[in-house]
């Protein structure tokens, strides 16, 4: 069940506008689903012999196969390894005035050599760890919706 749960906030985050937001929770995830399929299919492969057991085979075998092919079709290799790395919120812009888990943030990714990746987006926080997110114009924010926040929360702890 574990494993199961693994997968689909995997497919949550490679397929839609849900993201993990830890860094650490998100290699775990796409780590441990890539690992865990290939160990699951070797122990099927090669500890259980009984038809019921073939079928769990099959079914896990293609779901790697699912696995590995929606990887390389949204991303090339390189590019999906550089994906992996979250974003991290550099400046909070904006606060819904209604809903607290609504805000406008500015955030960056670190793709290690090749600098910081850097969007304005609108997050909604399902949990701590979760969030749905869509890029936004900073000049078409509604004044009504939003209250400016500017806080710098630097969870990059980059030196200026």
């Amino acid at each position: 069940s574990i494993y199961i749960l693994m997968v689909v906030i995997f497919i949550l985050d490679v397929f839609s506008y849900v993201e993990i937001k830890g860094e650490n929770l998100k290699r775990f995830i796409h780590f441990g689903v890539i690992f865990a399929l290939i160990i699951l299919v070797l122990i099927n492969f090669f500890v259980f012999k009984s038809k019921k057991w073939n079928v769990l085979v099959g079914i896990t075998s293609i779901s790697y196969i699912f696995v590995i092919s929606s990887i390389l079709y949204r991303y090339d290799f390189l590019q999906y390894l550089f994906s992996i790395s979250s974003w991290n919120t550099q400046t909070i812009l904006y606060e819904n005035k209604t809903q607290s888990n609504k805000r406008i943030e500015f955030q960056m990714q670190d793709v290690g050599a090749l600098g910081y990746n850097r969007r304005t987006v609108k997050v909604i926080y399902i949990s701590p760890w979760l969030m749905i997110t869509n890029e936004i114009d900073p000049i078409k924010i509604s004044k009504r919706e939003w209250k400016k926040a500017h806080k710098n929360v630097n969870e990059l702890n980059i030196v200026y």
